[in-house]
């Protein structure tokens, strides 16, 4: 895995940067490993490892059975965090193709090679009968069958690794190209005029290209670097594990998967069981508890263990969500704090620098951070809060939460120009596990207002507004978008803007529904003269044509009849 990270830092040409820490789980055989493999209808999924990316660290599991090589499916799903850690966001096709490429790589002697032939994905391109169109490849993402389909992803995975291996080894005059091409896609140019000012053909042309290369060729180049010329890491630490921490442990892992956090749970309590005291296992614990929504256990987990002198970056963190989660949850003037408003805001900005200084690639601490500038009043020193979000910004490139927070602190401090070359970056929405919202922030409203207030925590009005949705209060819904779209800008209240359209539309349908069933209420009890009026009304009123027209077929029914005679029992 080192020399593995060391061939892809050459490939970034660059100081790298990751968002979360990696861990890796050794097993000594499939039976070890099995009671921790994720869950497929409830049994364990047949695999001899993997890889999962979470809010907190990266998990990569895998049994060390003399039989079983668990390594390319360890190595891409890594590859393919590190690729979105790194880069700016790329292509789906692109992404999927590079870490299929690079996920053979293999150690021989003193060398490192990648860009080897996955068998696995030359067989399935070699037997299906028909592949997929580049235009259609180029164009397919996370939401399409092609990708989500787990009968039709194996395909699409395999075209882009061959796309990739031909584009920079199978033809050396295609490998500029690419870059051409990448480089048009980044500027915005359309995909099809990219295309052909980049390889100077047509799609049909280049997939005839690549289905030879894949089906006839019979000999494959690949890459060869010496060891040493990567300056891998060379020495290692070895500290042992005593049975509570190895609990602690296996909790953790079983804790990054949702579906089995009552095995986690039994973990940190065997743990506990065992020291109850243990900081490990009161934080992992307690974040369980948090996410069960049982925040009062949860504060007092978290609490303890951080007051035990945890070496969890996490427990800091979760101490730290506390305190801030309690300020933004009520109201929250930047301009006169309340002096336990204050106290809380240095609590958690001291908890935040405590899980930096014990996790420094632990991002999240650092945009939290960098957030709690957010409630300064203006006028006051964000230079703790700008270099907090930097930092966070250069390990998750993709998150436009972390480029809009950034934007907003530029413009207090006055920088315009950065805040708007930020607005203007057009960054890909968040990678990682946890929801996050995707919004280029204007400058608020006056401090004190209810859209100052919003301002302080966009997510938590995007899940209210979602709750209300849900809840089925689109009124109300339609009201905090009222307050919250002049909060924003760029794409982002485009986009609230069309989801304030709908539910217009929706809230009408709603109350046209609403109206109809009391018109056929008051024609069920033969008032007739009632009926007639909302029937008319409905039908004058309602944006809904079928509604309309079903009301002017009820009220022209009605208007047959004597009312006079028609209301008598």
């Amino acid at each position: 895995m080192e020399r593995l990270r060391a061939v892809l830092v050459a490939l970034k040409r660059g100081l790298p940067t990751v968002p979360v820490p990696t861990r890796i789980y050794v097993f000594k055989n499939h039976d070890a490993l099995e009671p921790y493999l994720p869950r497929v209808d409830g049994k364990p999924a047949r695999l001899s490892g993997f890889y999962r990316g979470g809010w907190d660290a990266n998990y990569a599991t895998l049994s060390a059975a003399w039989n079983l090589d668990p390594r390319p499916t360890v190595f891409y799903a890594y590859i393919y965090d590190f690729i979105r850690a790194n880069f700016e966001k790329l292509p789906l096709w692109y992404e999927v193709g590079i870490a299929g490429y690079y996920s053979t790589f293999r150690t021989e002697g003193d060398e490192a090679r990648t860009g080897m032939i996955s068998e696995g994905d030359l067989h399935e391109l070699r037997d299906a009968l028909m592949w997929i169109p580049l235009d259609r490849l180029f164009a397919i993402d996370r939401d399409s069958p092609e990708y989500r389909d787990p009968a039709k992803k194996h395909l699409y995975y395999a075209e882009t690794w061959a796309l990739i291996h031909y584009l920079s080894r199978g033809n050396e005059a295609r490998t500029p190209q690419l870059g051409r091409f990448m480089t048009r896609l980044a500027q915005g140019a359309p995909q099809d005029a990219a295309f052909r000012e980049a390889f100077q053909c047509d799609y049909e042309t280049l997939y005839g290209e690549l289905t030879n290369y894949v089906r006839n060729n019979k000999r494959f180049f690949y890459n060869r670097t010496r060891i040493a010329d990567l300056h891998p890491p060379t020495e290692a630490r070895v500290a042992p594990m005593s049975a509570v921490q190895v609990l602690v442990r296996l909790g953790d892992l079983l804790a990054s998967e949702d579906e089995r956090a009552g095995d986690a749970e039994r973990f940190y309590q065997a743990a506990l069981a065992a020291d109850a005291a243990n900081a490990g296992a009161l934080g992992g614990l307690g974040w369980l508890r948090r996410e069960q929504e049982r925040h009062d256990e949860a504060a007092e987990m978290l609490t303890r263990a951080a007051e035990g002198g945890a070496s969890d970056y996490r427990v800091y963190y979760g101490v730290a969500r506390l305190r801030w989660d309690e300020l933004v949850g009520g109201s929250y003037n930047p301009s006169d704090p309340t002096p336990g408003q204050r106290e809380l805001l240095e609590a958690a900005r001291t908890a935040l620098r405590k899980s930096i200084e014990l996790e420094p690639d632990f991002a999240e601490a650092r945009l939290l951070l960098g957030r709690t500038y957010r409630l300064e009043p203006r006028g006051a020193n964000l230079a703790e809060g700008i270099a907090a979000l930097e930092e966070a910004r250069r390990r998750m490139p993709q998150r436009e939460d972390v480029a809009a927070d950034l934007a907003l602190l530029y413009r207090r401090s006055g920088e315009d120009a950065r805040a708007d070359a930020l607005a203007g970056s057009g960054a890909g929405s968040g990678g990682g596990a946890r929801k996050t919202s995707s919004v280029a922030l204007d400058e608020p409203a006056p401090p004190g207002s209810f859209q100052s207030r919003m301002t302080l925590d966009f997510d938590a009005q995007v899940e209210r507004i979602n709750s209300l949705i849900a809840a089925g209060k689109l009124e109300e819904a339609i009201a905090v978008l009222d307050q919250l779209i002049p909060e924003t800008g760029g794409q982002t209240r485009a986009k609230l803007e069309e989801e304030r359209e709908r539910l217009r539309k929706s809230a009408a349908h709603k109350r046209a529904v609403a109206d109809y069933n009391a018109a056929i209420a008051l024609y069920n009890k033969r008032d007739y003269t009632g009926a007639l009026a909302a029937f008319q009304k409905v039908a004058s009123e309602s944006a809904d044509p079928d509604i309309a027209a079903a009301a002017r077929e009820k009220a022209a029914e009605l208007s047959r009849r004597d009312p006079k005679k028609a209301s008598k029992p």
